[in-house]
């Protein structure tokens, strides 16, 4: 999970967003950061699936492949 978390957060960064992972009520929640606000996800999949949705919609270059 450490290395999926760390490929997510250099894409993330990578297109001008920002990932964090948020410990709370005794769980942890990924929140994708950018310029129209902040999202929560349950699971990296969850925050994979948005990012690159976000690529496709916003026309920009395509996520790489992990």
């Amino acid at each position: 999970m450490t290395n999926r978390l760390m490929w997510l957060s250099d894409e993330a960064h990578g297109h001008g967003w920002t990932l964090l992972a948020r410990h709370r009520d005794a769980r942890i929640t990924y929140v994708l950061a950018d310029e129209r606000g902040e999202t929560e996800f349950d699971t990296l999949d969850e925050v994979e699936q948005e990012m690159r949705s976000m690529c496709r919609i916003r026309k920009l270059p395509p996520m790489r492949d992990l």
